[in-house]
């Protein structure tokens, strides 16, 4: 989920300083196909959560549906976090941060509501990336880039001082105590579908990639490489290290694999590295196909500022009409697909009729009006 896309502009130098010479007046509308990409994978996790139809048990479907745990809500993250420093121009706009406070709460609100019917929202995550972001987007890219990797090292850490399975049932994914002050903080920080630490490392590379010179090709170009490098080695290394004698007789599987559950450290590159490239792909297409062949885009894009409307509604509708026709924890991944390609479908159709009509979705329009 991407909430509340700002005017993007083309982004700053790399001291985090606004570059006026980078700046230009249209979107990059590379990040709305992004976003439309994530929030398709989110729907594929998020159903065959529902179904228990994700893994290698449920077939082929199931472990397709694998393949999106974890890295679509990673590139989500990194898509706020290029959005957010757009919105305040790295940190030097300071009329933006009044209307991101109010967002945060908003989101909070929005999410813990979420909450009592989904366990693994993510909304009232966002509201506290938000609310961090505040503190860190002022720091310059060095400092940033430090700040991310502490969030993996004190991550991993945890993983060896927070008994990570503390308030789960994962036969349902209930969380036992998250309505407590105790269990709220462990599900927020440590334990938590998303938790602070690593998750918000996610939003720094966000940071980080909206200095960039976003609307440059060869950038595009070097963000889907360098991409597919970083998640490459991520996978090679985990398979490596999973098979080696001494990891398994450690204990350390877990913390070596690139499943978002626990979330160790070559997890969080793999995701990086998806962000990497989903982001630049998207920008790359997006930059080729101009205004000459924008209108085979538009539908997508569409969907792509609407995010935050669909992915509520995917929960309240989506979700609620798989329980009503009696697939939930039925494990068929293959429904759980077709189901996945019906509502993304049916999103994109009612996300192009609204946006012809208003400047943004129905939920964006509410936040907006709340919070400025």
């Amino acid at each position: 989920m991407s909430v509340s896309v700002p005017q993007a502009y083309a982004p700053a130098s790399h001291s985090g300083k606004q570059n006026p010479q980078a700046v230009t007046r249209g979107r990059l509308e590379g990040l709305d196909l992004a976003r439309f990409i994530a929030f398709a994978g989110m729907v594929i996790v998020n159903f065959g959560l529902v179904l228990a139809a994700d893994g290698g048990a449920h077939g082929a479907a199931g472990s397709f549906i694998s393949l999106f745990e974890g890295r679509a809500a990673a590139t989500f993250v990194v898509l706020a976090g290029i959005g957010f420093s757009l919105m305040t121009h790295d940190g030097e706009k300071s009329d933006a941060f009044g209307p991101l406070l109010k967002r945060a709460g908003f989101l909070m609100a929005a999410g813990l509501l979420n909450m009592l019917v989904f366990p693994a929202d993510i909304l009232h995550l966002y509201a506290v990336y938000f609310l961090l972001g505040l503190a860190f987007i002022r720091l310059p890219s060095s400092a940033l880039t430090v700040a991310l990797c502490l969030c993996v090292v004190f991550a991993t850490a945890a993983l060896f001082v927070v008994d990570y399975e503390a308030g789960w049932n994962w036969s349902d994914y209930s969380y036992a105590d998250f309505w407590s002050a105790q269990g709220f903080l462990r599900n927020l920080m440590f334990n938590g579908f998303h938790p602070v630490l690593p998750w918000f490392g996610f939003m720094l590379f966000g940071f980080l990639l909206a200095r960039l010179p976003l609307a440059n090709r060869r950038m595009q170009v070097r963000m889907i490489l360098l991409g597919l490098v970083t998640a490459g080695a991520a996978a090679f290394a985990s398979n490596l290290l999973a098979s080696a004698p001494f990891i398994k007789a450690a204990g350390l599987v877990d913390v070596v694999h690139i499943k978002p559950m626990p979330p160790g450290p070559l997890y969080v590159l793999s995701g990086l590295g998806t962000a990497s490239v989903v982001i630049g792909l998207c920008l790359l297409v997006a930059d080729l196909a101009g205004s000459r062949f924008r209108f085979l885009l538009a539908p997508f894009l569409a969907t792509g500022r609407m995010t935050l409307s669909l992915y509520v509604g995917h929960i309240l509708i989506g979700m609620l009409v798989l329980v009503l026709l009696g697939y939930e924890n039925s494990g068929e991944a293959g429904v759980s697909l077709v189901a996945t390609a019906v509502f993304v479908t049916l999103s994109v159709a009612f996300a192009t009729s609204w946006m012809a009509r208003f400047p943004a979705g129905p939920l964006e329009m509410l936040m907006r009006r709340l919070t400025g």
